[in-house]
């Protein structure tokens, strides 16, 4: 087959895929918010990464790399869009589901952009596709690519995407002490969902200190200095 004619077949394959390919995830949404137990459920979806800044796509078109790589990320970009679109109204459709979108497509442009910065080493090649690594272990130099073939990522990488969805989720607690008071900030919460701060003397036993609907993404509470306060300790559920 011609490389036009290729190029010509993936355009199709994508336009053909952007009206299905978020079908499956509504459905996935939809079968988690229909769980009565919990009454909240929360997931993290992350976009499409800038496939054209794979090795495989690079590797396959090096003749015409700007054409095809400019046709590869308007599709990529289309499809983000269609996916952001899905799962905002899947949030406004169940009151219960708490949905963090993480923009993967931004953090693989800023590792490649700058891969010392996060330990990289190689960008370009995966360490499965590299003749001159020899040790293509886990553990091994190959572990320190940002891709282990032409397309997947390392374990590395993988970290990181963790380490995102992790912080985009979490909900944080911070305790401070201000004068004769201190202050107890609980951040990056979701609106309209239920929250419980908790405390505990001993890290064993742990009652409800003060439950609240959250109204904004941050909440702090000023608390007297009382004897009673020292040496507790206190926790955000949700």
């Amino acid at each position: 087959m011609a490389r036009h004619d290729s190029r010509r077949l993936g355009e199709l394959c994508i336009r053909h895929s952007l009206g299905s390919s978020c079908r499956p995830l509504r459905q996935s949404l939809e079968r988690l918010a229909g769980q009565k137990s919990p009454p909240h459920h929360q997931a993290a979806q992350l976009n499409l990464a800038n496939l054209a800044q794979t090795p495989v796509f690079i590797v396959a078109d090096v003749g015409a790399f700007s054409t095809y790589s400019n046709l590869v990320v308007s599709k990529v970009n289309l499809f983000n869009q269609a996916l952001f679109t899905a799962v905002t109204n899947e949030m406004a459709h169940y009151s219960g589901l708490r949905l963090y979108y993480l923009d993967d497509n931004l953090g693989l442009s800023n590792v490649l952009s700058a891969p010392a910065t996060y330990g990289f080493t190689v960008t370009m090649q995966g360490a499965l596709e590299d003749p001159s690594l020899t040790d293509k272990s886990f553990n091994g130099p190959g572990a320190n690519y940002v891709f282990w073939d032409e397309l997947h990522p390392t374990t590395k990488l993988d970290a990181l995407t963790g380490t995102a969805a992790f912080e985009a989720v979490a909900a944080k607690l911070n305790f401070a002490h201000s004068g004769t008071n201190f202050t107890l900030t609980a951040a990056n919460l979701y609106l309209t969902l239920p929250y419980t701060i908790r405390s505990s003397a001993d890290f064993s036993t742990w009652s409800n200190f003060l439950m609240f609907t959250a109204t904004s993404t941050n909440t702090t509470l000023t608390l007297s200095d009382q004897s009673g306060m020292k040496g507790m300790f206190f926790r955000v559920n949700y």
